[in-house]
C-alpha cells in the first residue's frame, strides 16, 4: 500500500508548556498562510471508503525551538497483526507554534474499511493519540451479490436446505478439521452466476501470498448461500499457525474477503523482530552445520526424518507427517553416495541468508570423492534465541 504524509507547520506565539490540546479530524483543509491558520471541513472520526485524504488539525501549547514531533498512522484491527504502523513522520516543530496540520494522502490502494488511530509522540513519548474509522460505502456494495463471508468450525444443515453457522469465530486451532464457510446471497442474484471461493496463506512463518486452496462453481436458481468447508485433507497434517485469507469472487463486481487467524503465530513475529541482529558468525554456522550435517547422517542411514526430531523448531515439530516427509526423501536414501564418506568431509560454507520473513538460510559444499559435490542445505528460524531448522535439502551441487 503507498500512502503518503504530508505536513504544513504555522507559527504563532511562544507558551509555557509542549502538549497537545486538542487533535481535529476532516475530509477537507485549507491553509491560510498570511493569517496563521487552517480551516478544517466538517469535523468527524467517520470516513467513507475511498476518501482521498484524512486531515488532522492540532492545537498545540508550548511549543519551543526545534521540538520534535512524530506522526503515527496505525490500522487497529489489520492482519496479518494488530496495530500495524501504515506510516510514521518525524520533524521539528517551529517554535511558537500554536497549531499543525498534517494529513495521509491514499495512493491508487485504498485503505480498506476498518478502525484506525493517528499518534502524536515527543522523543517516543505518546502525547495524543485520535481514532478513526473508515466504512463501506454504497459505491462499494450496492452493486454486490453478497455482502460477507461467515467462517465457522462446524455447519448444521437445516431441514429447507438451508445451513447454520455453528462456532463462528476468527480464530481456529492448528488441529481444526474443518473451516466451514457460508455466504449468504442477495435475493435478486441472477442463476448461471459462476463463482470462486479461495484460501490464502497470508503469513505462515516461512511463507507469504500462497494460495492453498481453491473452488469454483455456478450458483443455481433458488439458492441463498454459497457454503463449503476447507481442511488439511493429507494424512494427520495440522494447520500451519498464522493469518490467512478466505477470498471470494461472485461473478464480475463482488469480490469478499474475511481474514482469520490460525494457531499462533507469536513465535514467528518474535523471531523476525530479533533475528537480524542474531545472524551467527563463522563459529556458529560451522557448530550449526556440524549438528545439522550427523543428524541429517543419521536420517539418511536409517531412512527416517525422525532423526531431525531433536534440530527442529520445537513449535511446530509434533505437527509434522514426518511419515510424508521421509517418502520425500526416498531418492536420497536410495542415491549411491557414500553419505558417511560425504559428511565426514569439511565443508565450504557459503554465506548466510536472511531474507524479510526472519528465515535464515544456510547452506554448505560438502566434497564428495566419488562423484559430484553434494549441497546440505537448511532453512533456520529464531526460536527461544537458538536458530532451529525449519526445512531440509540435500542435492548435487551445481
Amino acid at each position: 500500500m503507498r500512502l503518503f504524509i504530508l505536513f504544513a507547520l504555522l507559527s504563532w506565539q511562544l507558551l509555557s508548556a509542549y502538549e497537545i490540546t486538542s487533535v481535529e479530524l476532516s475530509d477537507q483543509a485549507t491553509e491560510y498562510p498570511e493569517e496563521q491558520r487552517v480551516e478544517m471541513g466538517k469535523i468527524t472520526d467517520r470516513f467513507p471508503y475511498k476518501v482521498p485524504a484524512i486531515h488532522v488539525l492540532l492545537h498545540l501549547k508550548g511549543v519551543k525551538h526545534n521540538d520534535p514531533m512524530t506522526v503515527r498512522w496505525i490500522a487497529v484491527d489489520a492482519l496479518p497483526q494488530p496495530d500495524v504502523t501504515l506510516a510514521e513522520l518525524e520533524f521539528e516543530l517551529n517554535a511558537n507554534t500554536p497549531i499543525a496540520h498534517t494529513f495521509i494522502k491514499q495512493g491508487e490502494k485504498f485503505l480498506p474499511p476498518g478502525h484506525y488511530r493517528v499518534e502524536f509522540l515527543k522523543n517516543g513519548k505518546l502525547l495524543a493519540s485520535k481514532k478513526f474509522t473508515i466504512y463501506a460505502t454504497d459505491e462499494r456494495s450496492s452493486n454486490q451479490d453478497a455482502d460477507a463471508i461467515i467462517i465457522s468450525a462446524d455447519i448444521k444443515e437445516n431441514s429447507d436446505g438451508t445451513h447454520t453457522p455453528i462456532g463462528v469465530t476468527d480464530h481456529f486451532p492448528t488441529d481444526q478439521e474443518k473451516i466451514h464457510f457460508i455466504i449468504p446471497l442477495k435475493e435478486d442474484v441472477k442463476s448461471g452466476t459462476e463463482y470462486t471461493v479461495d484460501l490464502y496463506a497470508v503469513d505462515v512463518g516461512m511463507h507469504k501470498n500462497l494460495k492453498m486452496y481453491g473452488m469454483s462453481a455456478t450458483i443455481l436458481s433458488g439458492m441463498s448461500h454459497i457454503h463449503g468447508f476447507f481442511s488439511m485433507q493429507a494424512g494427520p497434517r495440522q494447520w500451519p499457525d498464522g493469518f490467512y485469507e478466505m477470498v471470494a469472487q461472485i461473478g464480475d463486481h463482488t469480490r469478499l474477503k474475511k481474514r482469520f487467524v490460525i494457531g499462533d503465530p507469536s513465535w514467528f513475529l518474535e523471531s523476525r523482530k530479533i533475528a537480524p541482529s542474531r545472524i551467527p558468525d563463522e563459529e556458529e554456522k560451522r557448530k550449526m552445520m556440524r549438528i545439522y550435517a550427523s543428524h541429517m547422517l543419521k536420517a539418511i542411514e536409517q531412512k527416517n526424518l525422525l532423526h531431525l526430531y531433536d534440530v527442529t523448531i520445537h513449535h511446530i515439530r509434533d505437527r509434522i507427517d514426518w511419515n510424508t516427509l521421509t517418502k520425500s526423501f526416498y531418492s536420497v536414501f536410495n542415491a549411491p553416495v557414500n553419505w558417511r564418506k560425504v559428511f565426514t568431509q569439511e565443508p565450504r560454507l557459503y554465506p548466510v541468508k536472511l531474507d524479510p520473513l526472519g528465515k535464515l538460510t544456510l547452506q554448505a559444499r560438502y566434497p564428495n570423492p566419488d562423484g559430484v559435490d553434494i549441497l546440505l542445505e537448511g532453512t533456520y528460524f529464531l526460536e527461544d534465541n537458538e536458530w532451529r531448522l525449519a526445512a531440509y535439502s540435500v542435492m548435487p551441487a551445481d
